[in-house]
């Protein structure tokens, strides 16, 4: 099975969770500055096009982004799409969201109308920040490419996508809902347990000194632990 990999926030989650749906994203809300910017070269005041108008032309190219499963270095106990440090810290609020991991093959199904396209890795000096949109949306500087990122776009501005087939496992953070785990573990549960999910929950794996990988726990903890907060 090929997997991908999305890092969340524990809100995110939860509002994932509801109806098994992940909101698409637009250039204007990237976090990288060169594809926020790029609707500026899409500005053309001599046939009437200006900034609105070009943000929207721009953002109406939606897209999702997963990690794969990065190529063997040697650190076999980091060779994991789900064991990347800096995508916990940055995507999934610094361990206090989840990872969410996919079948890749049943969400290609469950999205037919999205195009997948695995990023490629440039230096800054072979990167155009005039290329045609979708040769820039499919391209990256080499700063990104510990994310191991992989992009499923629609051209005609499809707001979510479909994950209710392709879901697999939740991995929850080691530090899950952070100040506020309680209420975050309360909600996880009423909606497993309201819509009798049959899903699969792991607390992240951690690394002792020696880099051995500990073993994951499977869940059942966490799952007692939620329903005596309810009794």
């Amino acid at each position: 099975m090929v997997e991908l990999f999305y890092y969340t926030n524990a809100w995110t989650l939860i509002e994932i969770l509801k109806d098994f749906k992940i909101k698409m994203s637009v250039l204007s809300k990237s976090s990288d500055l060169r594809e926020r910017n790029y609707f500026r070269y899409l500005v053309n005041p001599y046939n009437g096009v200006g900034e609105t108008e070009a943000r929207n032309n721009a953002d109406n190219n939606t897209y999702v982004c997963f990690c794969t499963e990065p190529n063997s270095s040697g650190w076999r106990h980091l060779d994991k799409g789900y064991r990347l440090p800096n995508m916990w810290d940055t995507y999934a609020d610094r361990h206090r969201g989840a990872c969410l991991i996919l079948d890749e093959i049943k969400f290609a199904k469950e999205n037919s109308n999205l195009q997948v396209y695995p990023i490629t890795y440039v230096d800054e000096k072979n990167f155009d920040d005039s290329w045609p949109l979708k040769k820039k949306m499919i391209h990256k500087l080499k700063n990104y490419e510990n994310e191991h990122e992989r992009r499923y776009i629609s051209a005609n501005g499809t707001q979510f996508c479909n994950i209710r087939n392709s879901l697999q496992k939740v991995l929850l953070g080691v530090d899950f809902g952070g100040d506020e785990k309680k209420k975050y573990e309360l909600k996880l549960f009423e909606i497993i347990n309201n819509n009798n999910l049959k899903l699969d929950l792991f607390t992240q794996p951690l690394i002792d000194k020696t880099g051995k990988m500990i073993k994951m726990d499977n869940g059942c903890n966490l799952w007692n632990k939620m329903k005596d907060m309810t009794m």
